[in-house]
């Protein structure tokens, strides 16, 4: 009895300590400085939103277009909407995109303010392989006139290796990158 209480309870241990949760981040990878800023503007960056779905950290993938699930123990390192929001600061702050980026209110005026929303950001199954699903509409407001500069949506899948959820942030984080760098030089031909 005492025998099989022992390896009940060192099973337990094991399961519990090997079993996550793992949690997951976005990065964008290096950014170089050029010598010119591309867009001579200070960017203020709202809070960014989505739908309840990424409300929460854990990471969702669907098997069909109509039914989500979410991974058990496979989390982000916050929700989706941060996480995006962070990698976009970053991503714009370390390139010279604008003169300056902030996303909080500070002693600068800010010329353009960008509204971020997250409508997908998942796994997603399509004809027996898996895909990184990202889905953004990024809106460029003027700050003095409140009128849009540019809306910038998209709406991608990228395959990736397997069902595994540690595939899911690379691909998000290259999907996010190439689109971010549309989006400045869409923005830069009309400003």
């Amino acid at each position: 009895m005492k025998r099989t209480l022992f390896c009940l309870i060192l099973i337990i241990t094991m399961l519990s300590g090997c079993g996550g949760p793992y949690y997951f981040d976005l990065n964008l990878g290096p950014v170089e400085k050029g010598d010119k800023i591309k867009i001579d503007k200070i960017l203020f960056v709202e809070d960014t939103n989505s739908s309840e779905t990424y409300w929460t950290q854990r990471m969702v993938f669907r098997k069909d277009p109509y039914e989500l699930e979410f991974f058990m123990f496979r989390m982000w390192a916050k929700r989706p909407s941060e996480l995006v929001e962070d990698a976009v600061v970053h991503f714009y702050r370390n390139s010279s995109t604008f003169r300056k980026v902030t996303e909080e209110y500070s002693s600068l005026d800010p010329d353009i303010t960008l509204k971020i929303n997250v409508y997908s950001l998942e796994m997603l199954k399509y004809k027996k392989k898996w895909y990184g699903h990202l889905a953004l509409d990024l809106e460029f407001i003027d700050k003095k006139s409140e009128k849009v500069i540019m809306d910038y949506s998209f709406d991608r899948k990228e395959r990736i290796k397997g069902r595994k959820a540690s595939y899911l942030p690379e691909k998000i984080s290259l999907i996010l990158r190439e689109e971010l760098v549309k989006a400045a030089d869409k923005l830069a031909l009309k400003l």
